[in-house]
C-alpha cells in the first residue's frame, strides 16, 4: 500500500545512526502510532489475498522495527494465508528482527506447513534467528530438530548450547542425561545454570 510505503520512507528518513540508537529506538518516531495503524490495516487488507512482493517488504519491515512489542506478530497469527506468504518473503530478506518474529508466529499459529516454513530459516547467518528457528521447528518435527541440537552442544555461542539442551528436553531425547553431563563444567555460568534447571525439573517431572 502506498501509505505504509510513504511512512516507511519516512520513518528511514528519520531513523538515528545505529551507533546512536537505544534498545527500543523505533518508538521515538513521532508517527510510530500511525506506521502500525497502516500496517494493521495493510494485513487486513491482504489478509486473504495475494499481496504484492513491494508491499510484502514492507509489511515486513514494520515487522521488524515492532521487535520490541511485537503487537504486528499478533495481527499476523490471525491471518495464516498472509503469514505463510510473508515467511517465504522473508527468508531473501536481511532482517532478523523480523524473520524472529515471522518464525515464531508460524510456530504459534500451528500452520499445516510450519515444519517447512521454519526449516530454511535454522540456517540463516544470524544466531538468534537460528535458536528461536530451532525451538520453534522442535514442536513440528521433534527428531530432526534433536539431530541439530546435538550437534550444537558444542557451538561456541553459549545460547545456542542452552536452546539446544532446552530442544532435547522439548523433545524427550534419550540423549539429555548425557548432555547435560556434558555442559555440566560449560565455561559460561548462565548455561551451568540452565544444566541445573533441566535437571531439577527432570526430577519433579
Amino acid at each position: 500500500m502506498v501509505e505504509l510505503h510513504d511512512e516507511i520512507v519516512r520513518f528511514k528518513q528519520w531513523a538515528p545512526a545505529p551507533g546512536n540508537r537505544s534498545s527500543d529506538w523505533e518508538y521515538e518516531y513521532e508517527n510510530w502510532d500511525r506506521l502500525c495503524a497502516l500496517a494493521v490495516s495493510t494485513i487486513e487488507r491482504y489478509a486473504d489475498s495475494e499481496i504484492p512482493r513491494n508491499v510484502a517488504e514492507d509489511l515486513i519491515y514494520a515487522l521488524g522495527r515492532d521487535n520490541e512489542g511485537e503487537h504486528l506478530r499478533e495481527h499476523l497469527i490471525d491471518a495464516p494465508q498472509l503469514l505463510a506468504t510473508l515467511a517465504i518473503h522473508a527468508m531473501r530478506v536481511a532482517d532478523p528482527d523480523a524473520k524472529w518474529q515471522i518464525v515464531v508466529s508460524v510456530a504459534e499459529a500451528e500452520l499445516s506447513n510450519a515444519a517447512e516454513l521454519i526449516q530454511p530459516y535454522l540456517l540463516d547467518e544470524d544466531e538468534y534467528v537460528r535458536r528461536r528457528s530451532l525451538l520453534a521447528f522442535a514442536v513440528f518435527s521433534p527428531r530432526e530438530a534433536e539431530a541439530i541440537a546435538l550437534q550444537n552442544l558444542t557451538d561456541s555461542f553459549e545460547y545456542t548450547r542452552i536452546a539446544a539442551l532446552h530442544v532435547l528436553d522439548m523433545t524427550d531425547s534419550s540423549h539429555l542425561a548425557a548432555s547435560l553431563d556434558a555442559l555440566d563444567n560449560d565455561p559460561i555460568d548462565y548455561v551451568r545454570s540452565n544444566v541445573r534447571e533441566l535437571r531439577e525439573r527432570g526430577r519433579n517431572k
